[in-house]
Order: structure tokens, then sequence, then C-alpha cells
């Protein structure tokens, strides 16, 4: 049964939404998009305040994908702070600040670009204490996708936090990660990345369609990654799980911008981006041409520099996160990360 709100700054049939109403055309702001209703005992209802943006908010609406129908509701990040719950809900409550994805992209109640969203309570954060409501609205769709880069692509663990086997359900339950993950005292960027990616470990993700690394394949402590791109969110957080499963990792990006924020997070080295050949040569004198795991969240050219600096005489993996070259040496893996998260609880 639909909830019945009883909070008094909670319309009761409509809301200012961003709606689309056909493909390559504009969004367009109304005061009239249906306020969505808690249907299910695991929802709860969010008055969002921050949004975070992403690539597929204007891919989908350009190539014409992932709109089910119209008129449609995009965005997949949100923050805000939850207004209702639903009567099974036991972790979150009223007035509680949260993050998290938009998981479901064919229910519209769960989507962002509208002031209210439904969504499901394991899919949701609470924001921790040194955030605002904007930067957590631009972190989970990054958290989800840099854990499943690593997680499930390249089956790495981190900490008793495995993205693959929480995905396959290896022991048939959702595992707690926020009960077990470690708690680092010092810097504020280690205690805020802790505290995120505990909030965000009871999504679970759809890893069965991914290519993974065999387990003979697996990382060695101390291993060298390298992320081109490492800037961006999803890059950021990957360089963080990295560390937190004992790698050493290789950042390409503009030094002069962004290489003080990335030695902070733990990357080991940066390697400036504007010379994409001399940036391979350096990656291949660090690593003695032993380089096995590349993440690219830049494109298919940086994918193929990327792939340059792989190692040419063994198995060696690499994530593509916006695209990858078809044609590759036959000891490199191309990984996809899976595009559809399946959230249970």
């Amino acid at each position: 049964m639909p909830s019945q709100l009883a909070l008094p700054d909670v319309p009761r049939k409509t809301q200012r939404a961003l709606i689309l109403r056909g493909p390559k055309q504009r969004y367009e702001l109304v005061d009239d998009w249906p306020l969505p209703l808690i249907e299910s005992p695991n929802e709860v209802l969010i008055r969002i305040e921050a949004i975070g943006l992403n690539p597929i908010d204007w891919k989908s609406v350009d190539f014409g994908f992932a709109i089910p129908t119209l008129p449609a509701v995009n965005g997949r990040d949100l923050a805000g702070v939850i207004v209702d719950v639903g009567p099974a809900v036991k972790r979150l409550k009223k007035g509680d600040k949260v993050f998290g994805p938009s998981t479901q992209y064919r229910d519209y109640r769960t989507s962002a670009f509208q002031s209210y969203a439904v969504t499901l309570d394991h899919c949701l954060g609470i924001i921790p204490p040194t955030l605002t409501f904007e930067q957590a609205s631009a972190i989970s769709v990054g958290v989800v996708t840099a854990a499943l880069a690593l997680g499930s692509s390249f089956g790495i663990k981190i900490h008793g936090f495995s993205p693959r086997e929480l995905a396959i359900g290896a022991d048939g339950e959702n595992k707690e990660w926020m009960r077990k993950s470690p708690r680092r005292h010092g810097s504020n960027p280690d205690e805020t990345f802790d505290r995120t990616t505990a909030a965000m470990s009871a999504i679970t993700f759809a890893s069965s369609t991914l290519e993974m690394a065999p387990v003979c394949q697996r990382h060695h402590q101390g291993e060298w990654l390298l992320i081109w791109g490492a800037s961006s969110v999803t890059g950021s957080f990957a360089a963080q799980f990295a560390k937190a499963a004992g790698m050493r990792v290789i950042a390409v990006a503009d030094h002069n911008r962004h290489g003080q924020r990335l030695m902070t997070i733990g990357v080991e080295r940066i390697i400036d981006r504007a010379s994409p050949e001399a940036a391979v040569a350096e990656i291949r004198r660090l690593t003695n041409g032993s380089l096995r795991y590349a993440i690219d969240c830049v494109g298919k050219t940086t994918a193929k520099y990327a792939i340059e600096s792989l190692d040419a005489t063994r198995q060696t993996y690499i994530v593509g996160l916006t695209g990858l070259p078809q044609e590759v040496p036959n000891n490199v893996q191309l990984c996809s990360v899976a595009s559809n998260l399946v959230p249970h609880g």
C-alpha cells in the first residue's frame, strides 16, 4: 500500500521535476509531475537536496537508450533527507541525511531529477558529517563503478569486502561491510573514504555478465595498478580501493591541477597526461614492463595507450569505463563493468 505521508512539507500529489519528452530534446522543468509514493515495505521517500551528474544523463538523450517510456525522468545520483519510510525499514529513519544511486532506471520513482524520490533502503548510505549534500551527491555511481572495476572485473578483495562475492552471494546473505570495515585514524580523506565506502556497502552488484580475472591470476600485494584518468570521481575511488587492497597506484592525470589531491589519497606515482607516448614510456620504466592491471576512465584513445603500458609477455587485464578498442593483443583481456545494478536486501 502506498504510504500516507504525514509531514506538512511534503506535497500530496505533485512535485517539480525535470522531464524528457523525447530523444534529442531539451529537458523541461515542470511543476505537476506525480509525487512518488512508497509501494513496498523496504522503500523510503527522500526529499532531494542535491543531484550528481553523469555522462548517461546526456548520452541517453542524444543516443536514445535507457529511456523505457516517455515522458521520462533521468538522474542517477542523489542526496537528500528521508521524509518517510516503509514499515520494514529499520536501519534508516525520518530526518536522516542520505545519499545513493538510482539503480532502477525503469522505475521513475527512483530517478534523481525531481524534488522527491523513492528508493530501497539498502541502496542508501548516511552522509558523513564531513560532507555537504552537494559533495555526497557526486559519490554513489563513482563508488559503485570503482568497486565493480576492481572487485568484480579483477576479483580484488578489499579488507574482507569482495564486491564479486557480494554480487554472487557467496554465502547466501547480504554482507554488512559496515560492521567489518576497519576504521583508519588520521587524515580526513581516509576517514571520509572509510565512512563513505562503508555507507555504500549494502549495495549489491550484477556481476554475472562481467569478464573476470581467473583466480590463478589474482593480484599480489604491492602490485601496480594503472589508472588513466585518475582525477575523475571513479578513478579517485578506484585508487583508494586499490590502496586498501595493498596495490600500488600509478595515475595519469593533469599533474598541475590534480597532483596534490591524488597524492593525499594514496597514489604513489603521478604522470602528466600531456604526452601519452611519454606517459607510456614512464609507466613501463616504473613497472619494469611487468604491469598487469589497468583501468581507463577516459575513452578508447587513452585505453590504447594504457594497453601499450601493459606487460606484453603474459596475461594482462584492462577495464574500460567509457570504451575499449576492438582489436588488442592476444594476451590482453578486455574487462567491462555492468551498467545495471541489481539491489536486493
